[in-house]
């Protein structure tokens, strides 16, 4: 989500640019007009917006740092100092820095989504929920907390409240792939598969060149073993679309080997493995396949370079999809 400065801050840092009014300024333009003005907290936060944007969390959180420590009352430091501390794995610091800035503002929505997801990195669910129903509760279409609201619900086991949160965030974004397909996933999860394909389909639909609805629906259908060939199918447009870690490959894999073709689902894996050395499940699926056909030496051989990647994969969470899930065991 876009989070914008306000305007006064915009209209300081944009008229010390030379042509670049009616323009969006370049990350290069910002560095330059901060070390300009090394004491100008809106030029600092600027310049940390756009760093974040590019994915430069590291540089992102010295300009933020630097701003919040010249104005601890800038709402706007705050709170780009703490999504700099979450992107770079400081949950911890992340929340100290999102407290900080909601006592600044206490009825910002976008402050109670980014808390609410360090509530979910933190493991307390509950916690999580409750932001995200305020943010909700400020702003009715605050897409994070309305898409992200049913999995903290799914975490905790409270699948009929997911249900209700997750058909309440369809209703509100109707053109919001997160929160078609987390009421996918919800539906999976009571068991009505008929309307999670469904929903899949739409997703499809709606983001083509996106792998990960076509994978939901591979997924969906190995698991129900519910038109396998289009499994496979499905499997094989998403790898086409972004390999990824292999995940497509691991279900076209698993298709075969549902289908009794076990020597094209050994041929398959070990070309997976190949190209995706790290993918453990790819392993574990490759040893399974292997022993039932009988190779225990090249079966031993996959356990062990699944181990080495680390330990046995444990049950997936049940607010997510696991590569494979109900078909990779």
């Amino acid at each position: 989500m876009t989070r914008h400065l306000p305007l006064i801050a915009v209209l300081i840092v944009a008229v010390t640019m030379a042509g670049c009014r009616g323009k969006e300024p370049t990350l290069a333009q910002l560095r330059g007009a901060a070390r300009g003005d090394p004491e100008s907290v809106e030029k600092l936060v600027a310049l940390g917006e756009a760093e974040l944007a590019e994915k430069l969390h590291h540089d992102a959180y010295v300009s933020l740092k630097r701003a919040y420590d010249l104005d601890q009352n800038s709402y706007q430091a705050a709170f780009g100092l703490a999504r700099a501390y979450k992107e770079l794995g400081d949950a911890e610091s992340a929340m100290v820095s999102i407290k900080r800035a909601l006592h600044l503002r206490p009825e910002q929505a976008e402050a109670y989504e980014l808390q609410g997801e360090l509530y979910m990195l933190l493991g307390e669910a509950p916690k999580a929920a409750q932001k995200f129903t305020k943010a909700i509760e400020l702003r009715s279409d605050a897409a994070l907390a309305l898409h992200t609201l049913p999995l903290a619900y799914l975490v905790q086991g409270k699948v009929a409240e997911a249900d209700t949160a997750a058909r309440k965030a369809v209703q509100v974004l109707p053109d919001d792939l997160e929160a078609r397909m987390n009421l996918a996933l919800v539906l999976v999860r009571r068991k009505n598969h008929n309307e999670a394909e469904a929903q899949l389909r739409k997703a499809m639909a709606m983001a083509p060149e996106d792998p990960r609805p076509y994978l939901r629906l591979a997924d969906l259908l190995l698991a129900t073993e519910r038109n396998l060939p289009e499994a496979r199918e499905l499997a094989q447009k998403a790898t086409g679309i972004d390999a990824g870690d292999g995940h497509g490959e691991l279900i076209a894999a698993l298709v075969l080997r549902k289908l009794d073709r076990r020597e094209d689902a050994a041929t398959e894996l070990q070309a997976a493995v190949r190209a995706h050395p790290t993918n453990q499940r790819i392993w574990l699926a490759l040893a399974g396949v292997l022993k039932e056909l009988g190779r225990e030496e090249a079966a031993s051989k996959a356990v062990a370079a699944a181990m080495q990647i680390g330990p046995r994969p444990s049950a997936p969470s049940s607010a997510q999809p696991a590569p494979g899930a109900g078909a990779a065991e």
